[in-house]
This record gives C-alpha cells, sequence and structure tokens, in this order.
C-alpha cells in the first residue's frame, strides 16, 4: 500500500466512510469556531509537508494529514471566552483548556472509521521530556506522526495572532522551535521541518478551504539553536 496508493473495492470503502466522518467533524469545527478549524487545516498541511520531507510512506503522510486535521476537535468542546481569554488564566481554565485532547481522543473513538487517529489527538501536547499532558510520555513513547503534528501546531499557533499575543514571525517561531528541542519537541524533526521552510521559502501556513499558498518571510538565515525560553504569561504559575 506504501508505493502503489490503488485501493480494492473494500478498503475503498473503508476510506470513503472516512472521509465522510472526517468531514463532519470538520464541517461541525467550521460551524462553531471558524478560526479553530483552519487552523486545523494550517497544521495539517505543515505536518504532511514534515511528513513528506521526512521520507515517509503516504499511508504514514494520511495518518499524519488525518490526524492533524482532528488534534483541536476536543476544543470544540471549551468555551470560547476561555480559549480566547486576554489575560492570564485562573488554574480551573487552564486545567479545562489541557482536557481538550482527551476530550478529542473520545470524539474521535466514537467515530468507528477515525479511531485509528485517537492517539494523535489524544497526544499531542506531550514532551520528549515527560512534562506533556495528558499521560507525561516521554521521548520514546511519544509516536513519530504526533511528534510532527506536534511540530506543525507550535508553528501554526505562534505565527497567529490571538486575543492573548500578537503572532511571531516566522523566524521567530522557529527560534522558539529550537529553543525547546530535546524538551518540547523532537530535535531531528524540528531541524527538517527549518530547513523545508528555508529551502522552499514558502509555507502552507495559510491553507484554507479551496485557498492556495501564501508566503512566508523568507527564512534565508536560520540561526543556531536558540537559548529563547519558552515562557508564557498567560498560564498560572
Amino acid at each position: 500500500m506504501e508505493g502503489n496508493f490503488r485501493l480494492d473495492q473494500g478498503k475503498r470503502k473503508t476510506v470513503d466512510e472516512e472521509l465522510v466522518a472526517l468531514h463532519r467533524l470538520l464541517r461541525r469545527m467550521e460551524a462553531n469556531d471558524a478560526p479553530l478549524a483552519l487552523h486545523s487545516m494550517r497544521v495539517a498541511a505543515l505536518a504532511t509537508e514534515l511528513a513528506a520531507f521526512a521520507g515517509v510512506s503516504e499511508w504514514e503522510m494520511r495518518r499524519v494529514y488525518f490526524g492533524a486535521l482532528l488534534h483541536d476537535v476536543g476544543k470544540l468542546a471549551i468555551a470560547g471566552e476561555i480559549l480566547e481569554k486576554p489575560g492570564r488564566l485562573t488554574q480551573s481554565e487552564y486545567l479545562e483548556i489541557q482536557s481538550h485532547p482527551v476530550i478529542g481522543a473520545r470524539m474521535v473513538a466514537a467515530e468507528p472509521n477515525l479511531h485509528v487517529y485517537e492517539d494523535i489527538v489524544r497526544h499531542h501536547h506531550e514532551r520528549p521530556d515527560g512534562t506533556g499532558y495528558p499521560d507525561s510520555l516521554t521521548a520514546n513513547e511519544i509516536q513519530f506522526e504526533v511528534r510532527m503534528v506536534s511540530i506543525a501546531d507550535a508553528f501554526d499557533a505562534m505565527t497567529s495572532t490571538r486575543a492573548y499575543r500578537p503572532a511571531l514571525s516566522a523566524i521567530e517561531a522557529i527560534h522558539e522551535l529550537q529553543a525547546g528541542v530535546g524538551t518540547q519537541f523532537d530535535a531531528t524533526l524540528v531541524a527538517l521541518f527549518a530547513r523545508r521552510l528555508q529551502a522552499r521559502n514558502t509555507s502552507p501556513c495559510h491553507l484554507t478551504y479551496g485557498v492556495g499558498l501564501q508566503s512566508l518571510p523568507l527564512l534565508s538565515e536560520i540561526p543556531p539553536l536558540a537559548t529563547v525560553t519558552e515562557g508564557h504569561s498567560r498560564f498560572p504559575q
């Protein structure tokens, strides 16, 4: 199935049913939170491009793409005023936001044709150093596809304007990814991601329904490992 992606009739039926279920959840996201739907599509485009650059199979790229599209579906259960709160979150609000991977995983698991993406949805906030959530996984426990989605998710979040902070430039976001190598992100994949953006000087960072790509700022000089600390004044200490 890797080299030639032709499917027999039974598998084609399964894929078609998978697409119907996926489309249903995406339309729900679009209806309830259009920016969330657009974020999910940009993350899917970025993660799939990284997967292709990493040389994974077509089937694995499909898994990355669909998993990335669904990664934040659990946020549909979180109040918008919490997700976009401009000030510091309370401890209870922060814990509520942290529940979205578990909620999303349950939503995906409830769809017979999408349950194979449950682990990507559940684990996209896990970190190699074990400080992520919800399961405190460490590097070797985090699946390769999940690591790619985590990088794409962080990059798009950082380069998007939010109510609680302005957008970073593409280069600033790359600096932050590099600063998180070994603790938050996979070192090899961060290097590949930076190289891919640098090689193309463009990114599917603004992919929307039926809309093409827009250029990102030139990434002609990616400096060595940054020393910028993560920090986020929005989260309770």
